[in-house]
């Protein structure tokens, strides 16, 4: 009896000393760590998502897109007459203007499609150039200065009769940029190596250059821009997210004034020259 009364009390110690035991800690894992391409990433933010406008302090921001001239390339029937043309425009040959207007020659959106509403648009424009600056002669001289594309009869969208001549290219050419052209809410700037300044002033800090640049216009009703002269200053942030200043004369939007010649029956016509959408 006492035998079996000890074997009890040894039993009960065993249990009770597993009870109380330490529980052994986990040792980490020595599973080798997902590879980089496993892992999900963080893109880097976007152009657009660095630049962001300041209200009342920033009127346009440069994009990395740009609008480059294309090459002029004419046969020699369109060459001859484009070496007329422009020889006209320098002398300020009217007589010649007129000689190449189609008689439902289009100035504006919602005029009259008539040589007589041509000349009575261009007066009236004329009269306002302490506003708009440029007259008739100005804006021809502005757009040969561009350049422009010539295309084969068909080749182009706002042409069904033949072989046509349509500048400047910024108008052209906008299509194979990633904007909308008829926004409203871009400028192209038309040269290579444009200085973007600290402040308004060339004589001021350059921060940065510009190649052909295509700048988003960020609105601000109080600034009629048509107004501005060719040698003021407009604001922007360039790529680097940094504040300057460019000259005007080295924008232009693309709708702003364009034109089209066509040829008809064997003739060369001027058969639109008009601005805005």
């Amino acid at each position: 009896m006492k035998r079996l009364f000890a074997l009890c009390i040894v039993a009960l110690l065993l249990l009770s000393a597993c009870v109380q035991a330490p529980v052994e800690p986990i040792e980490p894992s020595t599973a080798a760590p997902t590879t980089t391409e496993e892992m999900p990433t963080t893109q880097a933010p976007s152009t657009a998502e660095l630049i962001t406008a300041i209200p009342g302090k920033t009127q346009f921001t440069v994009t990395k897109h740009q609008l480059i001239p294309p090459k002029q390339v004419f046969d020699a029937e369109f060459e001859a007459f484009y070496k007329e043309f422009t020889a006209a425009v320098r002398r300020k040959d009217m007589q010649f203007i007129d000689s190449i207007l189609d008689e439902g020659i289009m100035s504006s959106f919602g005029g009259e499609l008539t040589k007589e509403y041509f000349y009575e648009f261009w007066e009236h424009r004329d009269q306002r150039k302490v506003v708009y600056k440029k007259d008739l002669w100005d804006e021809l001289e502005a757009i040969i200065a561009l350049g422009g594309v010539y295309y084969q009869a068909g080749e182009f969208r706002q042409s069904n009769r033949g072989k046509c001549f349509a500048a400047p290219y910024l108008f052209t050419e906008f299509d194979s940029t990633l904007f909308d052209g008829y926004s409203h809410g871009y400028e192209a700037v038309i040269d290579k190596g444009v200085r973007v300044y600290a402040e308004k002033s060339i004589n001021s800090k350059e921060i940065d250059t510009v190649d052909y640049n295509i700048l988003e216009y960020h609105y601000d009703s109080s600034e009629q821009l048509w107004e501005l002269g060719p040698d003021d200053f407009i604001s922007v942030t360039t790529l680097s997210g940094a504040a300057g200043y460019i000259q005007w004369k080295y924008l232009r939007s693309p709708i702003d004034f364009r034109l089209c010649i066509e040829q008809k029956d064997g003739e060369w016509e001027l058969l639109w020259l008009i601005a805005g959408d």
